[in-house]
């Protein structure tokens, strides 16, 4: 990554943490990915519906769960 970019993504992190102060990393990864929190909601959702966790769309573990799952198939 070019320290341009690898600037940019802090700033961006930085600025969500701020921004989304209960978000976890991952939550915020997503954020500046472009996902909105309505996208989060039901990403989460959906987790729960299929049975891959169990809870509520604003448990702060579900969520950072998911957008864990789902920033690791970036790589």
């Amino acid at each position: 990554m070019n320290k341009f970019r690898e600037l940019k993504w802090k700033f961006q992190m930085f600025f969500m943490k701020f921004r989304y102060p209960k978000a976890g990393y991952y939550e915020r990864m997503c954020l500046v990915a472009g996902y909105t929190k309505q996208d989060i909601d039901e990403m989460v959702q959906n987790d729960i519906n299929d049975g891959l966790y169990d809870g509520k769309v604003n448990d702060q573990w579900i969520r950072e769960g998911a957008c864990e799952e789902e920033a690791s198939c970036w790589e």
